[in-house]
């Protein structure tokens, strides 16, 4: 069996096969491919192969050190693999293993919620079992006001309700100078955690204004002309993803993030989306339980590691130093 690819990859030909596709998120596109690029200096590795007549899109990025390189599909949030039929065991297994060898090392394929493939793991392919390997989400098919009343719990609504009667108002807006302030927000609150320099740097958050179109929407929560919390969220296929969320610790006794998802679940119903994606949670408890309180439930993710023989030889070499 002939294996052929091409990097070559037009954005027309990208989002056609990803829009076409289930299961699909912004994360596939080109323009987070284009954010991930600008931001991290990750090169864009998409590769498209043709096997048997059958299209194979990997979205993908390489990243590099050391003198070697590794592929990612996708980094920071979900990958995969696009095809319009389904693909063997066999013939998945020959397409992973030939992204590795050489001076590239490492193969990351990080899976969506409800994304799963026929893969006999070998010592080349392993999936990766980490604390992170699920989400949690809300199926919105049965319209907001069946939530309200049958998943929403009591505490949360209360909640909503304080945020509404003090004058909390949601602003949708995708202004630079609101990406601005809703930065302003998650670098308070990664000082709250404990973080010298926020995790995530603003040209992240510029470049999502710069590339992230329509499918990037941000709201901010006002209080008395002050932006007290803020949230983004991506908006593609039948999925809204919860991307990101700030608030100030002074303000949260007004539950502005309560009111701020319940916007964002509302909205979803009424625009014809099948779920919101709540993200992981990692080991937050307080975290999880909040997600819970809107009837979120757990789904699990799969992310597989392939490993080239280089790759082996290095892992030994780590573990024995």
């Amino acid at each position: 069996m002939n294996i052929e690819y091409t990097e070559n990859v037009s954005e027309q030909k990208w989002n056609k096969i990803v829009r076409n596709s289930e299961n699909s998120y912004f994360f596939h596109t080109p323009a987070w491919a284009k954010i991930l690029q600008e931001t991290y200096g990750y090169r864009i590795a998409t590769r498209l192969y043709e096997i048997e007549g059958d299209e194979i899109l990997i979205p993908m990025m390489e990243g590099k050190k050391y003198g070697f390189s590794y592929y990612h599909s996708m980094p920071s949030g979900y990958g995969g693999i696009f095809s319009a039929s389904d693909l063997s065991s066999e013939i998945l297994k020959k397409i992973l293993k030939d992204i590795v060898g050489g001076r590239h090392l490492f193969f990351y394929l990080s899976l969506p919620p409800f994304f799963s493939f026929s893969i006999q793991e070998d010592s080349t392919i392993r999936q990766v079992n980490s604390e992170w390997n699920y989400t949690h989400m809300i199926s919105l098919e049965k319209g907001f006001e069946y939530l309200w009343k049958n998943k929403f719990k009591r505490d949360l609504k209360r909640g909503i309700k304080k945020a509404e009667q003090n004058n909390v108002e949601i602003i949708n807006t995708n202004k630079l100078e609101s990406f601005e302030l809703f930065y302003s927000l998650y670098k308070n609150r990664s000082e709250v955690w404990g973080y010298e320099v926020p995790p995530h740097p603003w040209k992240l958050y510029e470049n999502l204004h710069k590339f992230g179109s329509s499918h990037v929407q941000l709201r901010l929560a006002v209080k008395d002309c002050k932006t007290i919390a803020g949230l983004i969220t991506f908006e593609y296929g039948d999925s809204i993803f919860r991307w990101m969320n700030a608030s100030l610790k002074k303000y949260l006794k007004y539950y502005p993030n309560n009111l701020l998802d319940k916007e964002v679940i509302e909205y979803a119903c009424k625009m014809g989306f099948k779920y919101y994606n709540f993200g992981a949670s990692g080991n937050l408890e307080g975290v999880r339980k909040y997600k819970e309180r809107f009837g979120a439930e757990k789904v699990e993710l799969k992310k597989y590691r392939v490993v080239s023989r280089l790759g082996k030889l290095a892992n030994m070499i780590l573990r024995k130093s």
